[in-house]
Protein backbone atom coordinates (compact mmCIF):
# COMPACT_ATOMS: atom_id res chain seq x y z
CA UNK A 1 0.00 0.00 0.00
CA UNK A 2 1.04 3.26 -0.37
CA UNK A 3 1.86 5.68 2.07
CA UNK A 4 -0.80 8.15 2.65
CA UNK A 5 -0.73 11.40 1.20
CA UNK A 6 1.51 9.83 -2.49
CA UNK A 7 -0.33 12.53 -4.53
CA UNK A 8 -0.34 15.87 -3.32
CA UNK A 9 0.86 19.17 -5.16
CA UNK A 10 3.68 20.69 -3.70
CA UNK A 11 2.88 23.81 -4.94
CA UNK A 12 -0.32 24.30 -3.33
CA UNK A 13 0.31 22.78 0.03
CA UNK A 14 -0.35 25.08 2.72
CA UNK A 15 2.61 25.46 5.89
CA UNK A 16 1.60 23.70 8.82
CA UNK A 17 -1.12 22.57 7.00
CA UNK A 18 -4.25 25.33 6.68
CA UNK A 19 -3.75 27.49 3.56
CA UNK A 20 -4.79 31.30 2.68
CA UNK A 21 -3.47 33.98 1.33
CA UNK A 22 -5.67 36.00 3.57
CA UNK A 23 -7.72 34.58 6.16
CA UNK A 24 -11.64 35.70 5.20
CA UNK A 25 -13.75 37.74 6.43
CA UNK A 26 -16.63 36.84 8.50
CA UNK A 27 -18.71 39.02 6.51
CA UNK A 28 -17.60 38.31 3.13
CA UNK A 29 -19.23 35.18 1.21
CA UNK A 30 -17.24 32.22 0.14
CA UNK A 31 -18.81 32.61 -3.43
CA UNK A 32 -17.21 35.65 -5.51
CA UNK A 33 -19.23 38.99 -5.81
CA UNK A 34 -19.74 40.66 -8.72
CA UNK A 35 -17.27 43.25 -8.24
CA UNK A 36 -15.17 40.45 -7.56
CA UNK A 37 -15.73 38.79 -10.67
CA UNK A 38 -15.22 42.33 -12.55
CA UNK A 39 -12.14 42.60 -10.92
CA UNK A 40 -10.24 39.64 -12.56
CA UNK A 41 -11.66 40.40 -15.67
CA UNK A 42 -9.73 43.55 -15.35
CA UNK A 43 -6.51 41.91 -13.99
CA UNK A 44 -6.54 38.65 -14.93
CA UNK A 45 -8.82 38.37 -18.35
CA UNK A 46 -12.17 36.74 -19.74
CA UNK A 47 -11.28 33.37 -19.43
CA UNK A 48 -10.87 33.51 -15.33
CA UNK A 49 -13.79 35.80 -14.81
CA UNK A 50 -15.13 33.19 -16.60
CA UNK A 51 -14.54 30.12 -14.03
CA UNK A 52 -15.06 32.93 -11.09
CA UNK A 53 -18.98 33.22 -12.87
CA UNK A 54 -19.76 29.60 -12.97
CA UNK A 55 -18.41 29.11 -9.41
CA UNK A 56 -20.72 32.04 -8.26
CA UNK A 57 -23.79 30.91 -10.92
CA UNK A 58 -23.91 27.83 -8.05
CA UNK A 59 -24.70 29.96 -5.42
CA UNK A 60 -27.27 32.14 -7.38
CA UNK A 61 -30.91 31.57 -6.04
CA UNK A 62 -30.72 29.64 -3.25
CA UNK A 63 -31.85 29.97 0.58
CA UNK A 64 -28.48 29.52 2.99
CA UNK A 65 -28.63 28.39 6.07
CA UNK A 66 -25.72 29.93 8.67
CA UNK A 67 -24.55 27.97 11.62
CA UNK A 68 -21.59 29.44 14.00
CA UNK A 69 -21.38 27.08 17.00
CA UNK A 70 -18.82 24.56 14.86
CA UNK A 71 -14.90 24.75 15.22
CA UNK A 72 -15.13 26.35 11.29
CA UNK A 73 -16.84 29.13 12.40
CA UNK A 74 -19.05 30.42 9.42
CA UNK A 75 -20.67 27.43 7.59
CA UNK A 76 -23.21 28.83 4.90
CA UNK A 77 -25.07 25.51 3.65
CA UNK A 78 -26.61 26.45 0.31
CA UNK A 79 -30.60 24.62 0.76
CA UNK A 80 -31.78 24.41 -2.19
CA UNK A 81 -32.18 20.06 -3.14
CA UNK A 82 -33.61 20.68 -7.15
CA UNK A 83 -30.18 21.35 -8.66
CA UNK A 84 -27.69 18.54 -10.27
CA UNK A 85 -24.58 18.90 -9.07
CA UNK A 86 -21.03 18.30 -11.41
CA UNK A 87 -19.01 15.84 -9.08
CA UNK A 88 -15.84 18.22 -10.84
CA UNK A 89 -17.13 21.32 -9.12
CA UNK A 90 -14.05 21.36 -6.81
CA UNK A 91 -11.84 18.73 -8.43
CA UNK A 92 -8.42 20.68 -8.85
CA UNK A 93 -7.01 22.33 -12.24
CA UNK A 94 -3.88 24.17 -12.55
CA UNK A 95 -5.15 26.40 -15.06
CA UNK A 96 -8.31 27.47 -12.84
CA UNK A 97 -7.85 30.50 -11.07
CA UNK A 98 -8.58 30.88 -8.38
CA UNK A 99 -7.87 27.19 -7.67
CA UNK A 100 -10.86 25.60 -6.44
CA UNK A 101 -8.47 23.72 -3.51
CA UNK A 102 -7.65 27.27 -2.83
CA UNK A 103 -10.71 28.07 -1.84
CA UNK A 104 -11.59 24.65 0.57
CA UNK A 105 -8.44 26.12 2.41
CA UNK A 106 -9.84 28.99 3.23
CA UNK A 107 -12.35 27.31 5.34
CA UNK A 108 -10.80 23.59 5.83
CA UNK A 109 -6.83 22.04 6.70
CA UNK A 110 -7.08 19.96 3.58
CA UNK A 111 -5.19 18.39 0.90
CA UNK A 112 -4.91 15.68 -1.44
CA UNK A 113 -4.35 12.13 -1.32
CA UNK A 114 -5.35 11.81 -5.25
CA UNK A 115 -5.48 14.22 -7.77
CA UNK A 116 -7.40 12.31 -10.56
CA UNK A 117 -9.99 11.24 -9.51
CA UNK A 118 -9.74 13.80 -6.89
CA UNK A 119 -9.55 12.43 -2.85
CA UNK A 120 -9.53 15.10 -0.56
CA UNK A 121 -8.26 14.67 3.08
CA UNK A 122 -9.61 17.21 5.79
CA UNK A 123 -7.57 17.30 9.09
CA UNK A 124 -8.78 17.83 11.87
CA UNK A 125 -12.60 17.82 10.29
CA UNK A 126 -13.86 16.92 13.20
CA UNK A 127 -13.16 18.15 16.68
CA UNK A 128 -12.91 14.87 19.99
CA UNK A 129 -16.00 15.69 21.17
CA UNK A 130 -17.37 14.95 18.43
CA UNK A 131 -16.23 12.15 17.33
CA UNK A 132 -16.55 10.62 20.79
CA UNK A 133 -20.22 12.28 20.75
CA UNK A 134 -21.26 10.38 17.35
CA UNK A 135 -20.02 7.32 19.00
CA UNK A 136 -22.03 7.94 21.77
CA UNK A 137 -25.37 8.21 19.73
CA UNK A 138 -24.48 4.77 18.49
CA UNK A 139 -23.74 3.07 21.41
CA UNK A 140 -25.60 0.06 21.68
CA UNK A 141 -26.93 -0.13 18.42
CA UNK A 142 -24.34 -1.99 16.48
CA UNK A 143 -24.74 -4.79 14.56
CA UNK A 144 -22.94 -7.17 12.06
CA UNK A 145 -22.36 -5.38 8.64
CA UNK A 146 -24.17 -6.25 5.75
CA UNK A 147 -24.23 -6.01 2.08
CA UNK A 148 -26.06 -5.50 -0.71
CA UNK A 149 -29.08 -2.92 -1.66
CA UNK A 150 -32.11 -4.15 1.34
CA UNK A 151 -28.75 -4.44 4.22
CA UNK A 152 -29.85 -7.88 4.93
CA UNK A 153 -26.93 -9.98 3.92
CA UNK A 154 -24.52 -10.93 6.02
CA UNK A 155 -21.09 -12.52 3.86
CA UNK A 156 -17.51 -12.51 4.06
CA UNK A 157 -16.36 -10.26 2.46
CA UNK A 158 -17.48 -7.56 5.30
CA UNK A 159 -16.97 -8.53 9.17
CA UNK A 160 -17.49 -5.22 10.59
CA UNK A 161 -20.52 -3.75 13.24
CA UNK A 162 -22.85 -1.15 11.85
CA UNK A 163 -25.08 1.17 13.70
CA UNK A 164 -27.54 3.58 11.50
CA UNK A 165 -28.41 7.10 12.69
CA UNK A 166 -31.42 7.26 10.45
CA UNK A 167 -34.61 8.14 13.92
CA UNK A 168 -36.16 11.15 13.48
CA UNK A 169 -34.46 12.40 17.15
CA UNK A 170 -31.08 11.82 15.42
CA UNK A 171 -31.43 13.64 12.16
CA UNK A 172 -32.68 16.76 14.96
CA UNK A 173 -29.61 16.09 16.78
CA UNK A 174 -27.54 19.58 16.81
CA UNK A 175 -24.25 17.87 16.66
CA UNK A 176 -25.41 15.82 13.81
CA UNK A 177 -26.68 18.56 12.30
CA UNK A 178 -23.35 20.38 12.77
CA UNK A 179 -21.80 18.26 10.96
CA UNK A 180 -24.02 17.86 8.33
CA UNK A 181 -23.98 21.62 7.74
CA UNK A 182 -20.46 21.26 7.76
CA UNK A 183 -20.14 18.64 4.83
CA UNK A 184 -22.69 20.43 2.98
CA UNK A 185 -20.58 24.08 3.40
CA UNK A 186 -17.28 22.09 2.17
CA UNK A 187 -18.90 20.16 -0.96
CA UNK A 188 -21.32 22.88 -1.78
CA UNK A 189 -24.18 20.44 -1.98
CA UNK A 190 -27.24 20.39 0.17
CA UNK A 191 -27.59 18.93 3.64
CA UNK A 192 -30.75 17.49 2.29
CA UNK A 193 -28.94 15.41 -0.15
CA UNK A 194 -27.25 13.48 2.18
CA UNK A 195 -28.19 9.45 3.31
CA UNK A 196 -27.97 9.40 6.93
CA UNK A 197 -24.73 8.46 9.04
CA UNK A 198 -23.46 4.88 9.05
CA UNK A 199 -21.36 4.18 11.65
CA UNK A 200 -19.07 1.91 11.54
CA UNK A 201 -16.83 -0.10 13.83
CA UNK A 202 -13.80 -2.49 13.39
CA UNK A 203 -12.61 -5.10 15.74
CA UNK A 204 -9.09 -6.33 15.68
CA UNK A 205 -8.79 -8.44 12.16
CA UNK A 206 -12.42 -6.89 11.24
CA UNK A 207 -12.33 -5.26 7.63
CA UNK A 208 -14.31 -4.66 3.98
CA UNK A 209 -13.00 -6.10 0.99
CA UNK A 210 -12.81 -3.82 -2.03
CA UNK A 211 -16.14 -2.62 -2.72
CA UNK A 212 -17.56 0.11 -4.20
CA UNK A 213 -20.47 2.62 -3.37
CA UNK A 214 -22.06 3.43 -6.40
CA UNK A 215 -24.94 1.12 -6.75
CA UNK A 216 -26.73 1.05 -10.31
CA UNK A 217 -30.33 0.73 -8.94
CA UNK A 218 -30.68 4.40 -7.45
CA UNK A 219 -30.29 5.76 -11.38
CA UNK A 220 -33.37 5.43 -11.38
CA UNK A 221 -34.30 6.58 -8.07
CA UNK A 222 -35.56 10.25 -6.90
CA UNK A 223 -32.46 10.91 -5.23
CA UNK A 224 -30.21 9.53 -7.99
CA UNK A 225 -27.40 8.05 -7.71
CA UNK A 226 -24.53 8.28 -4.89
CA UNK A 227 -22.61 11.42 -6.11
CA UNK A 228 -19.60 10.77 -3.19
CA UNK A 229 -18.57 9.41 0.11
CA UNK A 230 -17.63 11.40 2.98
CA UNK A 231 -15.62 9.06 5.59
CA UNK A 232 -14.89 10.27 8.63
CA UNK A 233 -11.92 8.96 11.55
CA UNK A 234 -13.71 8.57 14.57
CA UNK A 235 -11.09 7.14 16.51
CA UNK A 236 -7.08 6.97 16.09
CA UNK A 237 -6.03 2.51 15.30
CA UNK A 238 -2.58 1.65 16.40
CA UNK A 239 -2.03 -0.58 13.30
CA UNK A 240 -3.87 -0.92 10.48
CA UNK A 241 -7.20 -0.19 9.38
CA UNK A 242 -6.61 2.00 6.91
CA UNK A 243 -9.14 2.97 3.69
CA UNK A 244 -6.78 1.76 0.54
CA UNK A 245 -8.10 2.37 -2.72
CA UNK A 246 -6.12 -0.09 -5.00
CA UNK A 247 -6.80 1.15 -8.28
CA UNK A 248 -4.71 4.14 -7.43
CA UNK A 249 -2.53 2.30 -4.45
CA UNK A 250 -3.17 5.17 -1.82
CA UNK A 251 -4.35 5.03 1.60
CA UNK A 252 -6.29 7.33 3.77
CA UNK A 253 -4.73 6.10 7.81
CA UNK A 254 -7.12 6.41 10.45
CA UNK A 255 -6.99 9.75 12.98
CA UNK A 256 -9.37 10.91 15.09
CA UNK A 257 -10.97 14.10 13.39
CA UNK A 258 -9.98 13.45 10.02
CA UNK A 259 -12.15 13.12 7.11
CA UNK A 260 -11.64 11.82 3.17
CA UNK A 261 -13.94 12.72 0.44
CA UNK A 262 -14.24 10.77 -2.80
CA UNK A 263 -16.41 11.32 -5.79
CA UNK A 264 -18.54 7.61 -6.65
CA UNK A 265 -19.78 8.77 -10.00
CA UNK A 266 -18.79 10.28 -13.54
CA UNK A 267 -20.64 12.31 -16.26
CA UNK A 268 -20.24 10.29 -19.69
CA UNK A 269 -20.64 11.57 -22.99
CA UNK A 270 -24.30 11.67 -22.92
CA UNK A 271 -24.22 13.30 -19.63
CA UNK A 272 -25.66 10.66 -17.74
CA UNK A 273 -23.67 9.30 -14.90
CA UNK A 274 -21.60 6.33 -14.60
CA UNK A 275 -19.56 5.19 -11.87
CA UNK A 276 -15.99 5.75 -11.63
CA UNK A 277 -14.01 2.47 -11.34
CA UNK A 278 -11.06 4.35 -9.99
CA UNK A 279 -12.86 4.89 -6.32
CA UNK A 280 -13.03 1.15 -5.75
CA UNK A 281 -11.87 0.70 -1.96
CA UNK A 282 -11.15 -1.41 1.03
CA UNK A 283 -11.26 -1.01 4.78
CA UNK A 284 -8.03 -3.28 5.15
CA UNK A 285 -7.67 -5.58 8.48
CA UNK A 286 -7.18 -3.83 11.77
CA UNK A 287 -4.22 -5.01 13.01
CA UNK A 288 -3.97 -3.84 16.48
CA UNK A 289 -6.54 -1.46 18.79
CA UNK A 290 -10.38 -0.68 17.34
CA UNK A 291 -11.36 1.77 14.63
CA UNK A 292 -14.77 3.66 14.75
CA UNK A 293 -15.72 5.25 12.14
CA UNK A 294 -18.47 6.95 9.75
CA UNK A 295 -19.49 7.91 6.75
CA UNK A 296 -22.08 9.76 4.92
CA UNK A 297 -23.28 8.70 1.11
CA UNK A 298 -24.31 12.19 -0.82
CA UNK A 299 -26.41 12.03 -3.80
CA UNK A 300 -27.16 14.24 -6.74
CA UNK A 301 -30.54 14.98 -5.56
CA UNK A 302 -33.08 15.12 -2.23
CA UNK A 303 -32.29 12.25 -0.58
CA UNK A 304 -34.32 13.05 2.37
CA UNK A 305 -38.00 13.85 1.51
CA UNK A 306 -38.47 10.76 -0.50
CA UNK A 307 -36.71 8.69 1.73
CA UNK A 308 -39.30 10.28 4.87
CA UNK A 309 -42.23 9.74 2.27
CA UNK A 310 -41.19 5.51 1.81
CA UNK A 311 -40.55 5.93 -1.62
CA UNK A 312 -36.58 6.01 -2.07
CA UNK A 313 -36.47 3.30 -4.64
Amino acid sequence: MASEGASRRKSKKPAGGVNSKRARRKDEPSAPTASRIFHLAVAGGAAAALILGLWAAGFEGRTTHTSTDGPFGDESVPLDASRTFDPNRIDINPNLEPDPLEILREKFNVSMLSENPPIYQFEHFLTDEEANGIIELASGMFKRSTTGLDRDKTDLSRTSSTAWLIDPSHYSNPLVKRIENRMASAMNVPAINQEGFQVLEYQLSEYYREHHDFLPEMTQWPCGVRLATFFLYLSDVEEGGGTWFPRLNVTGVPKKGRALLWYNVQKDASGEWKMDGRTQHEAVPVIKGTKYAANKWIHVKDWVTPWRAGRTG
